[in-house]
């Protein structure tokens, strides 16, 4: 076996050994949970709250992308930020997931009404 092969199989272990760590890490942080709530952890549940944080998370970038592109801004930062840090608190939830949304559309909504006109064409 060459070099290049030896490495590459050492390599594969350490991923194969990482991948077994974290897999145990995550079912003892699993039955901590559960004895210390006394609930007991759904994967499923997990999957729904993680995908309602990151539909929340995406909401936030574009109302960010918006704001930082617009001029005049659209939003002044004593509006922002606490329109986005209250939803905050309530990541994985539908209400924090809807305000996301719903700051978006408000910010977009002011954009149309703050936004230059379209320059003229040339001669015509």
């Amino acid at each position: 076996m060459g070099s290049r092969s030896r490495a590459r199989s050492g390599v594969c272990r350490r991923w194969r050994s990482a991948g077994q760590s974290r897999r145990s890490a995550r079912r003892r942080a699993d039955r901590f949970l559960e004895t210390t709530t006394g609930g007991r952890f759904g994967e499923s549940r997990f999957r729904e709250v993680m995908a309602l944080v990151n539909e929340q998370e995406e909401w936030n970038r574009k109302t960010r992308d918006l704001i930082a592109r617009t001029r005049p801004a659209p939003i002044g930062v004593n509006d922002g930020i606490p329109a986005v840090m209250l939803p905050q608190w309530h990541r994985g939830t539908e209400w924090a997931r809807d305000a996301a949304r719903s700051l978006y559309e408000e910010v977009r909504a002011g954009w149309t009404r703050v936004r230059p006109p379209a320059p003229a064409s040339g001669p015509g």
